[in-house]
């Protein structure tokens, strides 16, 4: 009820701020979780962490999708139909979707590993490249082959994650001005110009 009422800024923007602080706690989850644990017996506090942080991101995404669509409902010009809020939604969802693309490829593009010496930590070996994956550093690889260690020297999830994290918390504080501002707008304001219905 809370999320549909007739004013949604205060629904979204808890929804919003909440979703961003469950962001940077699985960050910090996914630094710390124990490497290799695969038995919620034996990590139950770690995989209830882990259930508990997904559990709050789902439930703050709703709010943000329910509040989000009860102000695309109201706003939506009810001579256009359903089309008008089915293109509100469709514009949303592409927020949501698009950037997705260009944050995996910045992972990949700042995850860099290198091929060492003596164990890791050792010197570095040019010449032999090392896989991105940490699965994959102790496999078959030329730096293996040729008797050295690969070293997974920096991942992008985090430095990803670190951006994003404050990119979201500027975009935050943008739309709790913005956000205030569109609602007060006028219902006639997001109304779609007519001309060539009244022509005909």
């Amino acid at each position: 009820r809370w999320a549909s009422s007739h004013s949604p800024y205060q629904p979204f923007m808890a929804g919003y701020f909440v979703r961003l602080l469950m962001a940077v706690l699985l960050t910090a989850l996914a630094k710390a979780f124990p490497p290799g644990a695969s038995s919620f017996m034996e990590h139950s506090s770690w995989f209830g962490a882990l259930s508990a942080i997904g559990l709050v991101t789902s439930f703050s995404s709703t709010l943000m999708f329910t509040a989000l669509g009860s102000f695309f409902n109201r706003i939506s010009d009810p001579v256009m139909g359903g089309a008008y809020l089915t293109l509100l939604n469709t514009i949303a969802n592409m927020g949501i979707i698009l950037p997705k693309i260009g944050l995996y490829a910045a992972m990949d593009w700042l995850t860099v590993s290198s091929c060492r010496a003596g164990g890791a930590g050792g010197a570095v070996v040019a010449g032999l490249a090392c896989p991105k994956k940490i699965r994959e550093l102790a496999g078959s690889n030329e730096c293996t082959n040729a008797g050295h260690t690969c070293q997974l020297d920096m991942d992008g999830f985090y430095s990803v994650s670190f951006a994003m994290a404050c990119v979201g918390l500027l975009l935050g504080l943008a739309f709790a001005r913005l956000f205030p501002y569109l609602t007060r707008l006028p219902l006639q304001r997001w109304r779609a110009k007519h001309s060539s219905l009244k022509a005909a």
